[in-house]
């Protein structure tokens, strides 16, 4: 749950004798402290910004990464058949799940960074749909993109994450929090399942109101970062083509195709504001480590269900904040 602290501003210091009569104690002094770092870590965290750590590659083949080495083998195959067959099943949604020990910052930013540069979902439909797992951070995300959001709310991944993954997490069974609960997207995706009802069915009335007041207080906090993930990830993009118009006065003779610009766009849409460089700078990097630098992996071929025939990765985007995340 988020909190918001409303912060004022500061009295102007008093000066001559009543400076020496109304000079701050300790205890102002430190809730000025407190309400400056309250401040500067609301701005950080609508400010979009990624973590800092190196993405991750794709997976080769599959639609699982298993950084943080909490899946036995029977369990990494066991989760790729569920993405397998709820991609079968469904086009509403397209999973793809991600372990590390540590998100290296906000868990948050990592995943839409995460998401965004392996192009989770199809191209055009935003129905990608990341699951990172934070073990050490002891957090975890449901990154949801626009157009998954259509049939797997924010409400929805919140209480996926409460109901089915964190009562697992907390006794340490990684794998079957991730499979459960990576079904339950499926299944709340496809119409089959509806969560948010079933937590609620499973209180008692009085639980049930406070969860709609929570919730209603939650829509507003998730409203207003939704809003500035938004005009974020527009500056983003704004600013990869202007930079990409700019490369084509500077050098007429600069032949970048079709893909290159979608990629280039996609990986600017990933970045911290201050991180996204000219394409002069991006091309040569891209040309080394395309994945890293916003080329989609390209689908993994189908027949081996051990491969993930049915990948998650097919050039999707559309990551603006959507999801929900839990710790234990």
């Amino acid at each position: 749950m988020r909190h918001i602290a409303s912060i004022g501003s500061p009295a102007p210091p008093a000066t001559g004798a009543s400076a020496r009569r109304e000079r701050p104690g300790p205890a102002r002094k430190a809730t000025a402290t407190s309400l400056l770092l309250l401040a500067a870590g609301a701005l950080m965290a609508l400010s979009g910004c990624s973590s800092s750590d190196p993405l991750p590659v794709p997976p080769a083949t599959g639609n699982v990464t298993d950084t943080a080495d909490v899946l036995s083998d029977d369990q990494e195959q066991e989760l790729e058949r569920v993405i397998e067959a709820g991609n079968d099943s469904t086009g509403n949604a397209r999973v793809a799940v991600l372990t590390e020990e540590d998100a290296g910052g906000d868990i948050e930013d990592r995943a839409r960074a995460v998401a965004t540069a392996w192009g989770v979902g199809d191209k055009g439909e935003d129905n990608g749909v990341l699951v990172l797992l934070a073990v050490e951070d002891r957090e975890v995300r449901i990154e949801v993109a626009d157009g998954a959001r259509e049939h797997l709310d924010d409400d929805d991944a919140a209480a996926i994450v409460e109901d089915t993954m964190v009562p697992e997490f907390e006794d340490e069974n990684y794998g079957a929090g991730l499979i459960e609960g990576t079904r339950m997207i499926y299944e709340t995706a496809s119409g089959q399942r509806d969560p948010v009802a079933e937590s609620e069915a499973g209180g008692s009335n009085n639980a049930v109101m406070w969860i709609v007041i929570v919730m209603t207080g939650l829509a507003v906090v998730v409203g207003v970062i939704v809003v500035a993930s938004v005009v974020v990830d527009r500056r983003r993009k704004r600013t990869a083509q202007q930079f990409l118009e700019q490369a084509r006065r500077e050098d007429p003779d600069l032949q970048l195709t079709e893909q290159q610009e979608e990629d280039y766009v996609r990986w600017a849409r990933g970045q911290r504001m201050a991180n996204i460089s000219t394409v002069a700078l991006w091309l040569p990097l891209y040309a080394q480590e395309p994945s890293n630098y916003g080329a989609a992996p390209p689908p993994s071929s189908s027949g081996d269900p051990g491969a993930g025939g049915g990948s998650s990765f097919g050039g999707g985007g559309g990551f603006s904040g959507g999801g929900a995340g839990g710790s234990w």
